[in-house]
């Protein structure tokens, strides 16, 4: 990833960090943004490290739904009430774009081959025998899709 990431865009620096050691400077960032991760760390301890690195007043964002440990009394103490947008979209999808989705999902990632090419067919089996699955007229799956969006300032 960080090969594809430095191959595309040379000139941004890609530092090594944790969520909860992030490299950059105390009160040095205008903004960090966490895009479909969150749920993999989402403590306590990265809130704190998140404040820490983030300047006065700047914001902190987060694109996907573990927003719990902002909700918590500690966090009311870093940041500004959770503030939250929600939108939904369509995307039109072959069958392995389908299965694509479901593979990224951390508790199918996480399986043996066996279990993921066995879940593969049982994904492309429903898919096929669907009755009410809506294709365009170049047989893409109409896949609906929604996208959380919460945001807060650094108290």
């Amino acid at each position: 990833m960080r090969e594809t990431f430095a191959a595309i865009l040379p000139d941004i620096p890609i530092l090594d960090g944790t969520a909860s050691s992030i490299p950059p400077e105390s009160a040095s960032q205008d903004v960090v943004i966490v895009a479909q991760t969150f749920h993999w760390f989402a403590q306590i301890e990265t809130l704190r490290e998140i404040h820490r690195v983030l300047k006065p007043g700047v914001s902190a964002g987060a694109l996907d739904g573990s927003v719990e440990v902002w909700k918590t009394k500690e966090a009311e103490t870093l940041f500004s009430k959770l503030e939250e947008a929600h939108f939904e979209h369509e995307m039109l999808c072959s069958f392995d774009m389908v299965w694509g989705r479901v593979r990224s999902k951390s508790y199918i990632a996480c399986q043996s081959d066996e279990v993921k090419k066995l879940l593969k067919e049982q994904v492309f089996a429903a898919l096929q025998s669907a009755e009410d699955l809506e294709l365009d007229a170049s047989g893409l799956v109409r896949y609906p899709y929604k996208t959380d969006v919460y945001w807060c300032a650094k108290i």
